[in-house]
């Protein structure tokens, strides 16, 4: 969420404009705050897909270590009915 948010953020800050109309203005947005915030923007939006292929990554691993664990439990279980 935390992440989310912070894009959120970075899009108002990218999207900036200048305070007034004149030279001074124009040129701070420009060259100092539009590429900075667009930097900014684009440095969080990776974030943001690093984040959900990681989770993702995780779920997948989650879910390979349930399957091996639960073909795990029915060996056993199998091994246990021959020994009776």
């Amino acid at each position: 969420d935390n992440v989310a948010s912070d894009l959120n953020n970075a899009r108002v800050i990218a999207s900036a404009n200048p305070p007034a109309v004149d030279p001074a203005s124009g040129h701070f947005v420009s060259q100092g705050s539009d590429p900075s915030g667009q930097t900014l923007l684009e440095q969080h939006q990776r974030m943001l897909n690093y984040v959900a292929n990681y989770i993702q990554a995780l779920q997948q691993a989650s879910g390979q270590i349930q399957q091996v664990d639960d073909e795990t439990q029915q060996s056993i279980n199998k091994a246990g009915q021959g020994a009776m």
